[in-house]
């Protein structure tokens, strides 16, 4: 008898669905570990009033304190603890600034979390290859020297339209094919209602993911 070749069962309403459950077990798990940052976006997402009429510091503060309080993420919420010290940047006493740990100083909101063990700081490098997560508090400069000069406690220069930093939230990155060119954020207004920025707006970036959910302890890869 001649040989007759015969298409064997099609496996894909086996693997598929398989496939699927893998990746929703992934990203359900992924949001749990950020359970705090997922949160924060959703809020911002959800809010009528995106850009707030404060200072950006204080936009990134109530926005943080307020998802804390949902998920249930104890946070210190006076602002002249050390917390809230690192939090605004707030260098005077310089002595009292100076005794505060140098890696957390002027890094804002991010080198806040860092300093109580609930974020995980991220660099510039770090940032832009991609490694920040949804509601990842961040901290920019201007002009590169006043972050030194504000981590060594003296004041930023005098020029207000050029010597400032920024506190923001990071919502998700723009992708141009698989390259990174910008990110969406979530702040008072002054960047915020951009449909992205990109990594030449600042000079100098700082970024911290948050790790207070639930360890990634039944995912199997």
């Amino acid at each position: 008898m001649p040989n007759v070749w015969v298409k064997p069962p099609s496996l894909a309403p086996f693997i598929i669905p398989a496939e699927i459950d893998r990746q929703k077990a992934i990203l359900d798990a992924e949001r749990r570990l950020n359970s705090l940052g997922w949160q924060i976006v959703t809020n911002y997402d959800l809010s009528g009033n995106k850009y707030p009429a404060c200072l950006c510091v204080d936009v990134t503060w109530d926005r943080v304190m307020l998802a804390a309080a949902q998920v249930g993420v104890a946070l210190p919420r006076d602002k002249a603890s050390d917390f809230g010290r690192l939090w605004y940047s707030r260098i005077e006493p310089k002595r009292t600034w100076l005794n505060l740990p140098w890696v957390y100083r002027g890094q804002g909101a991010a080198g806040a979390m860092a300093y109580i063990g609930l974020g995980s700081l991220v660099d510039v490098a770090g940032i832009w290859a991609g490694k920040l997560q949804p509601g990842a508090v961040m901290q920019a400069w201007n002009v590169a020297d006043d972050y030194y000069r504000v981590r060594d406690g003296d004041a930023v220069g005098g020029d207000p339209d050029k010597n400032y930093g920024h506190s923001f939230i990071f919502l998700n990155y723009v992708h141009s094919a698989t390259t990174i060119t910008g990110m969406r954020i979530a702040d008072n207004g002054f960047r915020g209602d951009w449909p992205f920025i990109t990594r030449g707006e600042f000079a100098l970036w700082f970024g911290a993911n948050h790790n207070s959910g639930v360890p990634l302890t039944d995912l199997i890869y």
